[in-house]
């Protein structure tokens, strides 16, 4: 039951979060949400 909560948990979990942030950069970049400049920066800084 753990192994399935562990990939199903994205803010609790870093491991999603980078699978996450892909699709929440290009989510956000549509939303134009608060997480758009999180992903913006994020990405700056990547490259």
């Amino acid at each position: 039951m753990k192994s399935s909560k562990a990939p199903f948990v994205g803010p609790n979990n870093f491991p999603l979060l980078e699978n996450q942030k892909k699709m929440y950069t290009d989510g956000a970049v549509k939303a134009d949400l608060g997480i758009a400049t999180v992903g913006g920066v994020m990405r700056d800084r990547n490259g």
